[in-house]
């Protein structure tokens, strides 16, 4: 079942994640009806639509704080602090000040004695999961940052937590947290070379402690309070029953089971025509491609035995807090957190890629992978050096799966990166016109070819 049907009137047809949904109107919308005149707020001049998106971001935001019980959060916070004394600054919005990213909200909780706190509020807003699995990933990284807090890896202390419920009385789920000294790592080609070796061999340490605490399964951490392996939290393998309860995969045992269910799913929304509208005949095929790599995978990740590691699932670099010196001082943003096979976790983190060449299909390493491979092999790491260079196969396999899978030209460039990686032809259209034919009696690829023939 999808998170939302389509609004319609009288569409009964799942919605689009992501391009479906419109902040303006708080609506969602099936491919049919997202750009069609049913849709008013794409008739938008684009001066005019950016007026309208920062009247609806700063509803949102207004309407979330105006939900927080304000006195009780308080009391709740000098609670923690045996009776010492803090401040909670006016909560309205203002977008010059606010700490604020795409999924979150925070707001500062400063003691008498100079302490301070974040608290840290999920957003609410059309392209939200249902509340049930807000929740879910809510309590899953509170319980990956108290994993962490028994590591050597910088990261804010945990001191409450909540779900959004009736029994919570401060009205809204948050986390209280430490706030860390430090700023987002700027972007990485901005960087000169000795900063960046510098950031590199505290990030060898971070690599280095993460192996050593394997778990024993696939999944995001549960709960704070026992710190068991749970399904995934990422929004992008989550689905609802027919009840319309959030569900998502796994934990899993294996990670060939991970690894086939994970694009099992993805087939079932392309099918469904919740991603990837607008080229699901060859998103499919990827998809059928990838299961039958899944073997492969296996063979690489034979004698790794039964232990997953913890991966940051956003490392784009500005999860990264760094000091005026480039010391880090903290890694942030674990709500998607999940433990992975070795060769996953392990592969280098996303900041370091050449972004142009990625997207371009190279799979030529940047000299920031080559640098950190180099940084873990002096330290000894050679497992983990020989992980970041074969990674490139890792990235392009969850690109395929993932988002970049949405538009034609990022397909097309992420496949062949991907063939490229495994040492096979990247000529698309042949290999494209074989697969057609290939799996011309399967039935979900049957039902959407049909389908997009149609329209």
């Amino acid at each position: 079942m999808p998170f939302y049907k389509c609004d319609a009137t009288h569409c009964r047809e799942p919605s689009v994640r992501g391009e479906g949904v419109c902040f303006l109107c708080n609506s969602h919308y099936c491919a049919a009806h997202m750009k069609s005149g049913v849709h008013t707020c794409t008739k938008l001049a684009e001066e005019e639509y950016a007026v309208a998106s920062a009247r609806a971001s700063e509803n949102e935001i207004n309407a979330l704080l105006s939900e927080i019980r304000v006195d009780v959060l308080r009391a709740r916070a000098m609670s923690l602090r045996n009776g010492i004394s803090c401040d909670i600054p006016p909560l309205d919005y203002n977008p010059a000040t606010a700490l604020m990213g795409g999924m979150n909200y925070h707001f500062p909780i400063t003691f008498q004695d100079g302490v301070t706190w974040l608290c840290r509020i999920r957003r609410h807003n059309a392209s939200s999961p249902p509340m049930e699995l807000r929740d879910r990933i809510l309590l899953s990284e509170a319980a990956t940052l108290r994993f962490l807090a028994n590591t050597r890896i910088p990261v804010p202390k945990v001191y409450d937590f909540a779900i959004s419920s009736p029994n919570n009385p401060v009205g809204v789920g948050y986390i209280l947290m430490e706030k860390l000294d430090g700023k987002p790592l700027p972007p990485w080609s901005t960087i000169d070379v000795d900063r960046r070796k510098h950031v590199l061999a505290q990030f060898v340490e971070v690599f280095a402690e993460l192996e050593k605490h394997p778990l024993p399964a696939i999944g995001s951490l549960r709960h704070p309070e026992d710190q068991s392996i749970g399904p995934l939290t990422i929004e992008q393998f989550a689905d609802a029953d027919e009840d319309g309860h959030a569900k998502s995969l796994g934990p899993f045992s294996t990670a060939t089971e991970y690894r086939y269910e994970t694009v099992r799913r993805q087939m079932e929304l392309v099918s469904r025509g919740e991603v990837h509208h607008t080229n699901a005949v060859d998103s499919y095929l990827v998809h059928r491609y990838l299961l039958e790599c899944v073997p492969w995978f296996a063979r690489q990740e034979e004698g790794s035995g039964s232990a997953y590691y913890l991966k940051h699932m956003d490392d784009k670099g500005d999860h990264i807090l760094v000091d005026d010196d480039f010391n880090i001082t903290g890694i942030v943003d674990w709500e998607w957190a999940q433990t992975a096979p070795k060769s996953e976790a392990f592969a280098a983190p996303m900041f370091l890629l050449d972004v142009g060449s990625y997207y371009d299909g190279k799979n030529e390493l940047s000299e920031g992978e080559e640098l950190f491979a180099s940084m873990l092999e002096g330290k000894g790491h050679r497992e983990l050096a020989q992980f970041v260079r074969r990674g490139r196969v890792e990235h392009r396999w969850a690109s395929c799966l993932g988002g970049d899978a949405g538009f034609s030209d990022s397909l097309r460039a992420m496949f062949s990166g991907l063939r490229g990686s495994l040492r096979r032809d990247r000529d698309w259209d042949g290999w494209r016109k074989r697969s057609l034919k290939k799996y011309a009696n399967d039935k979900g690829l049957k039902l959407l070819t049909m389908k997009h023939t149609i329209i």
